[in-house]
């Protein structure tokens, strides 16, 4: 099984759990962005199978919902029932930079491109901490056909990687690399990155070698995410599947 496959089984067990009604959005954005890994999405498949769910889910001012409420009593936690369903740039800046990237033409596109911009431009440094929502924005500045708004935004966002306190430079810190504790391999997972020239080679050689050291004696990666056993156990897989993937990329593991 693909690591990415495996990868989104354990998620998709998290997203069950915890918001049920979150699973359809995740999975249609999951097999978008993996499907074109394994060269099987085409442009007809993106306008005939995903482009009608994230259409008919578009909020007024173009983006996609970060999140739903639960229209059931299946059990979930109960900030859940009261979230804000409001359009998020993690949501639509990928989507719309996989449109570009297949050179899709919809009218969807005019008022999402609004959106994406008007909102990089409102939150600017705020969630340049999240190793998770920075590469969404990236796909969408890679392939956008305005390069010179996407070459100042890109620009902008390697000032803001870069700005101290950003980066978890304190080895010894427990959660280091993980969520609001970023360190290079979180942005540069791959010498193909677009991000990966801003950091030096020593610091992505010495974060390599904290990552190989963090190995547990059960052969895995752990984190503290999770609000049980069972989730730690789901989020550890799914952080050893990264950190494998990253250790490939990097040549640290033989292919």
């Amino acid at each position: 099984m693909p690591t990415e496959m495996l990868m989104a089984v354990l998620v998709m067990g998290w997203n069950r759990i915890q918001h049920p009604l979150k699973v359809n959005r995740f999975l249609a954005s999951w097999r978008l962005k993996h499907w074109t890994k394994l060269a099987y999405l085409t442009k007809d498949i993106i306008l005939d199978d995903f482009m009608p769910y994230f259409e008919s889910i578009t909020t007024d001012k173009g983006g996609i919902p970060w999140m739903f409420r639960p229209k059931s009593d299946y059990p979930c936690e109960a900030h859940f029932k009261t979230v804000k369903e409001w359009a998020a740039l993690s949501t639509t800046a990928p989507l719309l930079g996989m449109l570009e990237k297949y050179r899709i033409e919809i009218p969807w596109m005019q008022k999402a491109e609004q959106f994406v911009w008007g909102e990089i431009e409102r939150i600017k440094e705020k969630h340049v901490f999240c190793h998770l929502c920075v590469p969404r924005r990236l796909q969408f500045l890679q392939y956008t056909k305005s390069k010179d708004k996407a070459g100042k935004a890109l620009n902008d966002l390697k000032k803001w990687i870069l700005a101290d306190g950003v980066l978890c430079k304190d080895k010894s810190d427990e959660g280091w690399g993980l969520y609001g504790k970023p360190h290079s391999l979180s942005y540069a997972p791959s010498p193909e990155s677009i991000l990966y020239p801003i950091f030096s080679k020593e610091m992505i050689s010495a974060d390599l070698n904290e990552l190989i050291n963090r190995q547990k004696s059960d052969g895995g990666w752990h984190t503290w995410y999770g609000l049980s056993e069972g989730m730690k156990l789901e989020w550890a897989g799914i952080q050893t599947l990264w950190t494998l993937k990253t250790l490939k990329n990097h040549y640290k593991i033989e292919k």
